[in-house]
């Protein structure tokens, strides 16, 4: 976004005058569907991401959606937020995200300060910027067309997918989040002239990045989209805004780096290069899976389908309205398709694609709507507006019926082996006590147990890790391998019949709790110190 300049959401704005004009069709989509309805309607939506969000809690992520959701993923984001909150320290050893990730770690912290830590308490902030980004969706549409910012509205917050993950403690709502924020900021600078908000628009867009950079694809699509309205519309009070909206993107992104830098020992290089690997880039398998990840995965093509189909049809109606010069395609518009376009584009490029990234262009689908919602106004005369009007009421009711019977299917029985394992830890374990081993991290949260989590391929807390962190207890996945393998080369003996406290699952991985004897055996490398 940075660079170009958006019309405002609900005016046509006069290049010579400065002054703005409602266009026609804002204004017969006004008296077709009257604004406090398309508020309330709005509203609703927003309220309905809470409720579910909150429902069912702290039960485990759905299994249809990526397996590493209950094991790891959480539990690593939120780890130093848990430290700081429960232990007094955020970091405790070699594994700390907060300095891959800006934004996250201190809405998880706040969280833990105001509710305590805990499951619930690690996805309040996805869950309320979830709401948000719905809110932002209708709000930013409302003026111009209040049926497509109804629509759109709806549809996104009963999305399946949508649904599924922002009832999780993870990066991507929170980027996506900021992102809509930082494109809604920018548009507002633009209708106000306002300096000050384009450089707002600039430090939330760098939060954005820095809270997941796989969000970059959605923010240049966006960017592209506005680009080209911009050579199609030659906008004024164009240069002035972006360079304001570039200073602070640039400032975000600079303050970010330096703490990163002050912080760059050999564990945070090690864990930067952890989190890098799933991030290579492959063009050329990019049209391949690009199909594969819209037609099969676990991700659009099973769980968001009314929300990419109906984006789909909104570009083909835009599409007729500009060729018959009935309207042209407004900023909105081209930012929504450019987000959409580059969020999945970007995705295919890249060799992990797991389905949370498809939350990334959700939002940008969703603008798409709204848009092609505004266009179809545009061809309505007469009676055909009510046509209009009870089309798309009637698809918006099927795409929110389809949603929240797929959220509905899965909340009648839910699993909760995450709750069921901080019981167990809490029973055997020790408030003192240290557990080694990731798979625990989800759980040992709401147990208040320090978990240290030892990953041997990438040198993160594998050396010496029972004696510097003083270890008590060893987690061990079944069939890892690579964790085995370590332990038997390093501490001989403690994986075995002798010391095994209990069996359990999380997420449908079988776990086995292991105590360290004491003392510790002379075979052992490392040697007590």
């Amino acid at each position: 976004m940075i660079g170009i300049i958006p019309t405002e959401p609900s005016a046509a704005t006069d290049r010579d005058s400065g002054s703005a004009r409602k266009p026609a069709s804002a204004a017969s989509a006004t008296r077709g569907v009257a604004p406090r309805i398309s508020a309330a309607v709005i509203i609703a939506a927003t309220a309905t991401v809470i409720v579910l969000g909150l429902a069912r809690q702290p039960a485990d992520p759905p299994h249809t959606l990526s397996h590493s959701l209950g094991v790891l993923d959480e539990g690593i984001w939120s780890h130093n937020s848990v430290n700081a909150a429960a232990f007094g320290d955020a970091r405790l050893d070699d594994l700390n995200p907060m300095y891959i990730t800006s934004v996250p770690p201190a809405l998880m912290r706040l969280s833990y300060a105001i509710f305590g830590a805990g499951i619930l308490q690690t996805r309040i902030p996805s869950i309320l910027l979830g709401a948000a980004t719905v809110l932002g969706v209708g709000l930013v549409w409302r003026r111009r067309t209040p049926l497509g910012a109804a629509a759109a509205s709806v549809i996104l917050a009963t999305t399946y997918l949508f649904l599924g993950y922002t009832r999780l403690g993870l990066l991507e709502t929170v980027a996506a989040a900021l992102a809509l924020g930082a494109l809604i900021l920018f548009v507002h600078a633009f209708e106000k002239r306002s300096s000050l908000w384009a450089t707002a628009a600039g430090i939330v867009l760098a939060a954005a990045l820095t809270s997941k950079p796989q969000i970059a694809g959605a923010t240049l699509g966006m960017s592209a989209g506005l680009a080209m309205w911009a050579v199609i519309e030659r906008p004024t009070r164009g240069l002035r805004l972006s360079a304001s909206a570039l200073i602070g993107a640039a400032a975000g992104i600079s303050l970010w780096a330096g703490y990163v830098v002050a912080h760059l020992d050999t564990a945070t290089r090690a864990e930067w290069r952890q989190h890098a690997l799933g991030i290579g880039v492959r063009p050329s398998q990019a049209l391949g899976n690009a199909a594969r990840y819209l037609r099969s995965s676990d991700g659009f093509g099973t769980h968001a389908g009314p929300l990419l189909i109906g984006a789909l049809v909104s570009v083909a109606v835009q599409l007729i309205t500009y060729v018959m010069r009935r309207q042209r395609p407004t900023a909105l518009a081209w930012a929504g398709a450019g987000w959409s376009a580059a969020s999945i584009a970007s995705v295919a490029a890249i060799s992990y694609q797991p389905s949370r990234y498809a939350i990334l262009a959700l939002p940008g689908l969703a603008l798409t709507i709204a848009a092609g919602v505004h266009a179809l106004e545009s061809l309505a005369r007469g009676n055909a507006r009510r046509l209009v009007i009870v089309t798309v009421s009637l698809a918006t009711a099927a795409s929110a019926t389809i949603g929240v019977r797929q959220w509905s299917s899965w909340a009648q029985h839910p699993e909760w082996s995450l709750r069921d394992a901080a019981a167990i830890l809490g029973r055997e374990t020790g408030p003192s006590d240290v557990i080694g081993g990731g798979f625990v991290l989800v759980p040992a949260t709401q147990a208040h147990r320090r978990v240290v989590t030892i990953l041997p391929l990438t040198g993160i807390n594998s050396t010496c890790p029972v004696e510097r962190f003083g270890i008590d207890y060893v987690v061990m996945p079944a069939g890892d391998t690579v964790a085995q393998t370590f332990f038997a080369r390093n501490y001989p003996g403690l994986i075995g019949e002798a010391n095994i406290v209990t069996s359990f699952a999380v997420y449908r991985h079988p776990l086995t709790l292991y105590r360290v004897p004491v003392p510790t055996p002379p075979s052992w490398r490392c040697g007590r110190k």
